[in-house]
């Protein structure tokens, strides 16, 4: 489920990585091909809509969102955004210095409150377990421009697009405007320093240039995600992203190397 809400994001991603590795020409050329194979995609849909198999597998929701993308503006999703500024306009304190953490719409406030009160998916259990804590929380301002506004449903076999979790709130929320921004300039920094390594490794190890382009789709693949979901707050996903982030900046920094033996350099076969 949630590769199908990520999916157009996933593509965004990988059109780009076609594009560092081949050119521009390539990805130019690759329009009417990803052109046919949604036109071919739409088709088996709506061929075999019928057929429990396909349904199951709801893409047939994205056909929905692009004919009536009105409708799905007031989904939790995107809703959150309009309720946020409606507690920026009750509760201008609130922009400068936040609601405080967990209290609004962090991955820490969804464990403490929904995983609290499901316990059956997460790290509720364990909280119950360690904490003795066998109630949720909900702050008053989640409960008065969050819970009482947003209404869950399923789209794309997910509730991820009616759920108003996002990393790109989390943080402004809680922490106030100038931390939250701080994190989200973090992550914009990441893609433009990977586009930087690149330019630096064609020019010094080229053959590293795969392990760069690497590093620029999944940085991409991550910000436009954390439209999803709070993936920010999630250390196997942005874990994997940093360890990629911090061995290209190692290998644009870092010389060819060359094999020393008995103290003579050799130059290797790529050189």
């Amino acid at each position: 489920s949630q590769f199908r809400a990520g999916l157009p994001f996933f593509l965004i991603s990988y059109i780009i990585m076609i594009g560092m590795i081949y050119g521009k020409k390539i990805v130019l050329r690759s329009i009417p091909i990803f052109a046919f194979l949604l036109i071919l995609s739409y088709l088996i849909v709506t061929l075999t809509k019928k057929e429990q198999v396909v349904e199951g597998l709801k893409f047939e929701d994205w056909l929905e969102i692009v004919s009536e993308p009105n409708r799905f503006l007031s989904m939790g999703k995107f809703s959150i955004y309009g309720s946020t500024l409606d507690m920026y306009n009750q509760y201008p304190q609130t922009l400068i210095i936040g609601t405080g953490p967990g209290n609004f719409l962090s991955r820490a406030n969804n464990a403490f409150s929904y995983e609290m009160l499901v316990k059956t998916k997460g790290v509720g259990p364990i909280i119950s377990q360690l904490f003795g804590i066998n109630y949720p929380y909900f702050s008053d301002l989640h409960m008065k421009f969050v819970y009482n506004r947003i209404i869950p449903e399923a789209v794309l076999g997910t509730f991820q697009l009616s759920n108003p979790y996002t990393s790109y709130l989390s943080a402004i929320t809680e922490v106030g405007i100038f931390g939250g921004l701080a994190i989200i300039f973090i992550y914009i920094f990441i893609i433009r320093k990977s586009f930087y390594y690149l330019r630096i490794i064609r020019n010094k190890n080229p053959r590293f240039v795969p392990l760069s382009v690497a590093l620029i789709g999944g940085a991409t693949y991550l910000f436009q995600l954390a439209f999803l979901e709070n993936y920010w707050e999630q250390a196997r996903v942005t874990l994997p992203v940093w360890l990629l982030f911090w061995a290209v900046k190692t290998v644009a920094y870092t010389e060819n190397e060359d094999m020393v033996v008995d103290g003579k350099a050799l130059q290797t076969e790529d050189q």
